[in-house]
Order: structure tokens, then sequence, then C-alpha cells
């Protein structure tokens, strides 16, 4: 339950005291009267009404806590009627007793715990968060030291409309998964799992009717994971419900069988996992799977109409992105057109070009690795799926196949493509900011540079250096300063062009490529980015820091990249011993 929700629900029960206390407050007054039954109400009914009293007078003090997050009035809007009821019936019954305790003390204990309710409610919120740090901190300029002039500033850029323009963006709303079992502790361990390994947001339900009830509703799901027997669908209804929503389906079963295995296939499900052992892991890799191929393009090669559609409904149930083609012409054409499939399925016998030259083409400019070939036939001969692999194909499938054996070639194919994208990446990227590393800085960088050299473009090379860093480390610690490399790194990454390459070139230094920046204008750019970074800032331990950094900038093109970056270091301890916090840009 919710902080706000949980201190709602207390102030309602105070304040119900409140009326209690008033009540019983006015009891010498009211004792006698005709609402009073005769005789007097039991004494044991009294000491329970005052019981009452004293649990809210214990949970008010929590309600006063706990509506801290909360805004002034929003906790009084939320108080519900049957709580001044409750506790005005509560201090009748201790008005109309018949018990030794003194009026002024039965109305007493209550009626604390009325106050301190309307205390809750009405107390303000969190206080705003306190100003950035501007000194005592290792990123600060040293005591005394002006700040250095700044540049004409430049023409004010158009106004911005939209979110841009300080509108509120809406929170991007989470993939959806639908959990429907019987079983609460199988329900919840899928929930918890998905909800903490992925960040997905899961609805739950544990009848066929609960299920219906949350997809008629308006519940966008990506994928649903169902139990094939439920109380009130014994037979696996829920499944075909959920099918004919355009759903796709995991299937979780009590029992397996090659019964129940084909029944499922004839569905076109997903997968289906037997209920015994540890299955929320198998679970979460396959709706992890499903949720990332939706950014995924599979082109289908096939002359035959009827299987190419049966391909698409297969793939599409994969929720991947499917394009088709006729014949291997047709399919190159699309593959040019869209160069980032990741998978193309292609058949052997087509009009034009057949399967063995489709692949031999499409591996003069795709090599594995990149783009996964699978080929397909109703030949199945060994000789057949021999050749496809010698001309480039990953995998090869005989027709008829089973969708069970489909979607694991499909899946293994595109996972195996990925494990190499982030070797690859990892090769080439540093750890910690997620820039690209030295490596990648000198074998792109040097691309550019032969660029320069035949007059294609003009490169600027600049090396930034955070102030004071080894101070941020001693000073707040190395998670800090870990803190302050990935926070410089991602306002770099948002405020460079595409076209430039940055890096981490060591340390605390970074590296930027710039291209095509006009003559004399170096200055005013670095030091615009100089600027907007001792402006922005990140928190560490409840405080904002700020930091502030020094530039080398170098212009002239060099005999090689290698001395391009070597005369932007001079430049950069230039401006370090001219007081830090500063660009210095070649002459």
């Amino acid at each position: 339950m919710k902080r706000r929700s949980l201190s709602r629900i207390l102030a309602a029960a105070s304040a119900g005291a409140l009326a209690a206390g008033l009540c019983a407050a006015a009891g010498p007054a009211l004792r006698g009267a005709p609402i009073f039954p005769a005789p007097p109400v039991p004494s044991g009914l009294a000491a329970f009404a005052l019981a009452l009293g004293l649990l809210a007078l214990g949970g008010a003090p929590l309600a006063l806590a706990l509506a801290r997050d909360g805004t002034p009035g929003a906790a009084w809007a939320a108080l519900p009627g049957w709580g001044l009821a409750a506790g005005t019936v509560a201090g009748l019954l201790l008005a109309g007793a018949s018990t030794p305790w003194p009026p002024l003390f039965q109305g007493a204990i209550p009626g604390l715990a009325g106050a301190l309710a309307f205390l809750a409610v009405l107390r303000p919120g969190r206080p705003a968060e306190p100003p950035p740090l501007q000194s005592g901190i290792a990123v600060s300029l040293p005591a005394g030291e002006p700040e250095p002039p700044a540049p004409p500033a430049p023409a004010a850029p158009p106004p911005e409309t939209g979110a841009a323009a300080g509108e509120e963006e809406a929170e991007p709303e989470r993939p959806r998964v639908l959990v429907v079992d019987d079983s609460r502790t199988i329900r919840r361990a899928i929930e918890r799992k998905i909800e903490s390994a992925l960040g997905f947001e899961v609805a739950s339900a544990k009848t066929f009717a609960e299920a219906r009830e949350l997809i008629e509703s308006g519940g966008r799901f990506f994928v649903a994971i169902l139990d094939l027997n439920l109380p009130d669908a014994p037979d696996g209804e829920v499944v075909d419900y959920v099918l004919a929503r355009k759903i796709p389906v995991i299937v979780l079963t009590a029992t397996f069988s090659d019964d129940v295995r084909d029944r499922m296939q004839e569905k076109n499900i997903l997968d289906y996992f037997v209920k015994e052992g540890d299955i929320a892991e198998s679970i979460i890799r396959l709706v992890q799977r499903i949720h990332d191929n939706q950014g995924i393009k599979v082109l289908v090669a096939e002359d035959s109409s009827f299987m190419r559609h049966a391909l698409r409904a297969l793939l599409e149930n994969l929720r991947l992105q499917v394009l088709e083609a006729a014949d291997g012409e047709e399919a190159l054409q699309v593959l040019a057109d869209n160069p980032d499939v990741k998978v193309v399925i292609t058949d052997y016998h087509m009009p034009k070009i057949d399967g063995f030259e489709l692949v031999t083409r499409i591996r003069r400019d795709h090599p594995r690795g990149k783009l996964a070939v699978i080929g397909i036939s109703a030949y199945g001969h060994g000789a057949l799926s021999a050749k496809f692999l010698k001309n480039g194909a990953d995998d090869f499938l005989v027709k008829p196949f089973l969708n069970e054996e489909f979607y694991c070639r499909v899946n293994q194919n595109i996972e195996l493509i990925e494990k190499i994208r982030r070797i690859e990446e990892s090769s080439i990227r540093d750890h910690l900011t997620r820039l690209y590393n030295r490596r990648y800085l000198y074998e792109a960088g040097g691309k550019l540079f032969e660029n320069a050299r035949r007059g294609n473009l003009t490169l600027t090379t600049a090396l930034l250096d955070i102030d004071f860093f080894k101070e941020i480390n001693d000073t707040l610690g190395h998670d800090a300063g870990d803190q302050a490399l990935r926070h410089l790194a991602a306002f770099l990454e948002q405020n460079l062009r595409t076209a430039d390459i940055l890096a981490r070139f060591g340390g605390e230094e970074f590296c930027i490529l710039a291209t095509n920046i006009q003559p004399g204008a170096a200055a005013q750019v670095f030091e615009r980015i100089r600027r907007s970074i001792a402006e922005t800032s990140f928190r560490v331990r409840g405080k904002n820091v700020k930091l502030r950094v020094s530039v080398g900038v170098a212009t002239r093109l060099r005999d090689s990249l290698a001395e391009m970056i070597t005369r932007a270091d001079e430049l950069l301890y230039e401006a370090k011993k001219a007081g830090r916090n500063r660009v210095v840009v070649e002459d």
C-alpha cells in the first residue's frame, strides 16, 4: 500500500475518533435522552468503544508522519463519510454507557486523536530541494578567481513549443503483461520476476472472467501468460479468447503430454511451460524476447503467396516486423531499401533468382553476425541443407515444420546476432560511461582525418577535462566520481551532433572530433558547451553538485590524428595553467 493512501485511511479513522470524542464528552447532557436505550449500554461495549478510541490515538501520529509526502488538503478530500459516522456511533455508545469513567476522560482520548488527524491532513508537502552546492566542494573555482569573460551571446533561438517549452511531459507507458493463473503462488512469483527484472507492468487474474474483464475494460497487453485449466475455463477457453484478441500467448500447464502439445500448437501459441521447478526465469527470457522483437525487421522471400502469408502470421505472433518478396530479385531490392533487416527467410525454389543465388548475393554486402539467413525447402535431403549453409545461410528448415521449431530457430538466430553485437560494442565502448573508447576514437577518427586531408570536410579536435576531479573522489567518494563521469558523458552525448565522435580518452578526459565547424566559430561553440556544463548539476547523497571543465581545441590539420590530439592536449594544459574553467583555442 502506498504511503499516501495509508495516511489517508489513518486520518479518516482519526477523524471518526474526533466525532466519538465530541459525543462522549457530551455524555452527561445526553444521558437519559430518548435516543439512548434503557437500560444504558453495558460497560463492556463501552469499554470496546473506548478501545477503538485508543487505537485511533495510536494511529494518528503514524498518519501525521506518513502524510508528509502529501499535499495540503489532499487527505481531507479523501476522508470517507463512514469514518465520521462510525465515530459518532462510538461516541454515542460512550455517552450512553454506565461506566465509572469521567466524561472528560471518555472524550479526551478520541478527541486528541482527532486533533492529530487534522494536523496530519493539513501538514504541508515536502520542502523544495536545496540549491546546488557552489563552494566548499572539489569542483568549485579557487577562492577569489574571477569567471573568464564570455564571448558575445549568440542570437536567441526561436521560442519552443510543446513539452520543450516547459510543458510537463507525460510519463511513457510501460509495456503491459497479462498473467492468469488460479494459483496465487505462481501468479505472484511470475509477477514479481517480470516487474523486478524487466520493469514491465503486470495485470493478474485468477479466473477467466477476471481476465476477460481486464481486456474488455481497455487493457492493452503485448503478451499474455495463461493457465490452461482455470476453474471457469477447464478446457483452455481463456487461450482461445486471448488469441482472438491478437495477443501472443504463453501457456502454463500442470501436466504435459503429446496430446496437450498438439492442441497448443494448433492454436499457434508462442510456447508452453510445465509448472515444475523454477519456470519464472524461462518465462522472463521469452517475455523479454517478444518485447525486443517489436523493433526487429524480418524479410520473407517465398514465391508461394500461401506460404508467405503463413510465415508472416508466425513471425507477427513473435511481434516481429515482416517484409515480403515473391522472388530473389525483389528480395534484394527490399533489402536495399531496408538495410536494418536482421533476418532473411528464403525458399529454395523461386523464379528469377533462387535461394542459393540470393544467399550468395546477400553475403556480398551483409556479413554473418550482422544479418541471419534461414533457408527453407520442401526438399529436405542433406545435400540441399549443406549447400545452403556453404553459400552463407545460418540455418535451414525442412517444410513442413513445427511452429515450435520455427519459433526456436528464429529467436536463436536473432539472439546470436545480438550477442555478437554486444561483444563488438564492448570492445569499442567504455564500460563506465558507455561512450566510445580510445580504440574506436583512433579507428573511426582516422577515417575522418583522411577525409579531411582529401578536402571533403574540416576537422576540429578538442580535449575536455573535469577540473579538480581528484578532490571530488577524495571529498565525496569514488562513487561520486563515477557519477560525475556518467553525468558529463550523458550531457555531452545529448548536446553534440551525431556526426561528431565523442570518446572517453582516459581518466576524466574526453575527446571530441567535430566536423565542419565554421572557421573562427570553434571558440564560441566550445565556450557555449563549457558554460552549459557549469549550469547543470547532479545529485550525490542528497546534494546537488556542479562540474567545471577546461577545454583545449586544435583547429589546424596536421600530419596525423595523433598529432592533432597531442596539440589539443597542449592547449588543455594551457587552460589549466591559466586558472581552469576556460577554453583555449588554437590561434
